[in-house]
């Protein structure tokens, strides 16, 4: 009992840091969302969606998955070693030169972007401008990575803080006076600006060694940069297939209704993800590479995934119910009452994010083994081709509704399938535990779907509703404290 508390301290852990990171790049984020809605309306948010989705294509194909590559390649060299070091030089030059890459395929793609994006040339001189955006972008990437191999993830958090926090400050009096003008080169200084802290942060870290930037040769800088694309192509495939789902998916709206449905819908996207962020930052972060040093060992990787699975459903299903309950208020705090019309699309999502956490425990399996096929085309194609399909049908038939309720299928759909492959490929079996939660959850978020969305609004009903999201956040709490401690590790912390 005492190793399985250690073990659920540890998941505990990797969840707070980046979790407290990501409660407050929430909040910095929903207030520029507010002000973005305010100052642009919806179809500001659907043009910037626009932007984003089409370019995030360019920088993942650029990027050719180097960044994971990094991380696992620098991360088994021994430290303080000339080798270690050299690798972190020569993967700092590697990253310039996809960066300058990305900078200058977005030049080259500025008119076919425009036209496909807009159906107009209007916006070719954004796209050229927004190159920049790609080359900053690209480049943090590669710091980032090196700064994640070097264990540095207290200088990642922080890089998350920092430059978000003066972005919101410089982006309100701009927003402000230039509105929908503005929208172009504030993308670029939201990409500038986290160029800047990881550039001196990486730079201060390395000035501390004993040990002089190397002249790296031609030749092995391209053997070095064939060895990670040779680790990261699948995942970068995968990747730009989710990509390019999203890109169809936003164009699909745009053209079949309007900017205004694209921002209603990235808004909607944009606060159900980030509300949840907190549990899938720290699966990215720290999930995953204990799950890489797990995997050889069935017993141990199934330990690493049911307790994490565990401790991100009792963390995530309450804060799901909490939104379904409040959307309308959250819409009207933090947007504005042109988006009053989200408020079923935002529950519908929350509902569905359930199986959604619950499955991207098992969705890293693949990966986490090496197994690249069974990666691209359960996480790339198959998954992006139903993702693209039933969203689009969805929208075709019953707008923004539709998308949600298709969002919920897709990831109802997925779990389903995960949890049947990865037990009969790599022997992951769920304990009675991790399955229990994932059906108490999932059938009490439907009840709360039903009181919230379905039936006429009441006080019966909302009474119902608050008893239900209150009983699921003490549950969670109760569960919570008895795996890990929750409650003195609260007061712990407040004391300090």
């Amino acid at each position: 009992m005492a190793t399985d508390s250690a073990e659920y301290r540890k998941v505990f852990k990797g969840i707070s840091l980046f979790g407290g990171v990501q409660v407050y790049n929430v909040i910095i984020s929903l207030i520029r969302g507010k002000i973005i809605a305010q100052f642009l309306g919806s179809e500001g948010m659907g043009l910037s969606g626009l932007y984003v989705s089409s370019l995030t294509i360019l920088i993942t194909l650029a990027g050719l998955g180097c960044n994971l590559s990094a991380v696992r390649y620098i991360s088994v060299l021994q430290k303080n070693t000339i080798e270690y070091y050299r690798l972190i030089f020569i993967t700092k030059k590697i990253f310039l030169v996809l960066s300058l890459a990305g900078l200058f395929i977005t030049l080259m793609l500025a008119y076919p972007l425009s036209v496909f994006t807009f159906d107009n040339t209007k916006h070719i001189i954004s796209y050229f401008l927004l190159s920049l955006y790609v080359f900053f972008t690209l480049y943090n990437q590669g710091q980032s990575a090196i700064l994640q191999a070097m264990q540095e993830l207290k200088a990642i958090a922080l890089g998350n803080i920092i430059p978000s926090t003066l972005f919101l400050i410089v982006s309100i009096p701009i927003y402000y006076y230039f509105e929908l003008t503005a929208i172009v080169p504030m993308l670029i200084l939201s990409s500038l600006l986290g160029f800047i802290y990881m550039y001196f942060v990486l730079t201060n870290r390395l000035k501390r060694i004993e040990f002089y930037e190397p002249k790296i040769p031609r030749g092995e800088l391209i053997n070095v940069i064939k060895k990670f694309v040779g680790l990261g192509l699948i995942t970068v495939l995968a990747s730009v297939l989710g990509n390019i789902a999203s890109y169809i998916i936003n164009t699909f709206i745009s053209h079949s209704g309007s900017f205004s449905d694209v921002g209603l819908y990235n808004a909607g996207i944009s606060i159900t993800n980030q509300y949840i962020g907190l549990v899938f930052a720290a699966m990215a972060v720290d999930y995953f590479p204990r799950l890489v040093s797990a995997c050889m060992d069935v017993k141990k990787m199934n330990e690493t995934i049911n307790y994490q699975g565990e401790i991100i459903m009792l963390l995530g299903a309450p804060l799901l119910s909490l939104l379904m309950l409040t959307a309308p208020l959250c819409i009207k705090i933090l947007l504005t009452d042109e988006f009053m019309t989200i408020n079923g699309f935002i529950r519908i999502l929350s509902y569905g994010m359930v199986f959604k956490i619950a499955s991207y425990c098992l969705g890293y399996v693949s990966f986490a083994k090496g197994d690249k096929k069974t990666y691209f085309w359960l996480e790339g194609v198959v998954s992006n081709i139903l993702t693209i399909a039933l969203n689009c049908l969805g929208y075709y038939f019953m707008g923004l509704r539709g998308v949600a309720i298709s969002f919920c299928v897709i990831y109802f759909v997925y779990l389903c399938v995960i949890m049947l492959y990865v037990r009969k490929k790599y022997g992951v079996i769920l304990t009675n535990t991790f399955f229990s939660l994932i059906l108490l959850f999932s059938i009490s978020l439907t009840i709360l779907l039903i009181l919230t969305e379905f039936m006429q609004q009441s006080l019966i009903t909302i009474i119902l509703s608050v008893v239900l999201s209150l009983i699921l956040c003490v549950f969670s709490l109760r569960q919570l404290n008895q795996k890990i401690g929750f409650i003195d590790l609260i007061k712990s912390k407040i004391n300090k």
